[in-house]
């Protein structure tokens, strides 16, 4: 992979990792541990409901990153890089899916 920095191209080997469908409800819980070598991520909301992300806190409905239903996406990369732990929390208490790819080099 290349990645373009300060005009200059900077060749990487990097690895994607599909973390999987993560299975949420109303209580917070861990999706992405901290990662040092994280380049970029890829959280997805493939649930009828709302989600909610903390990063590095317990994450809260209705506080925080939004994830709308149906696809609602929130993207990591060189110019957001953020690479602690990520917690999510469902708007609703029955059992939701989001899908989870971490991409480290």
């Amino acid at each position: 992979m290349v990645w373009k920095t300060g005009g200059q191209a900077k060749k990487t080997n990097t690895a994607s990792t599909p973390v999987g469908a993560v299975s949420l409800s109303d209580v917070s819980k861990q999706i992405l541990a901290s990662n040092t070598s994280r380049i970029s991520a890829e959280i997805t909301n493939n649930a009828v409901v709302r989600m909610y992300l903390a990063l590095g806190a317990t994450a809260v409905a209705n506080k925080g990153v939004r994830l709308n239903a149906n696809g609602g996406q929130y993207l990591i990369g060189l110019d957001n890089l953020y690479t602690g732990a990520i917690n999510a929390i469902s708007s609703s208490d029955i059992q939701e899916v989001i899908c989870v790819v971490e991409k480290t080099g």
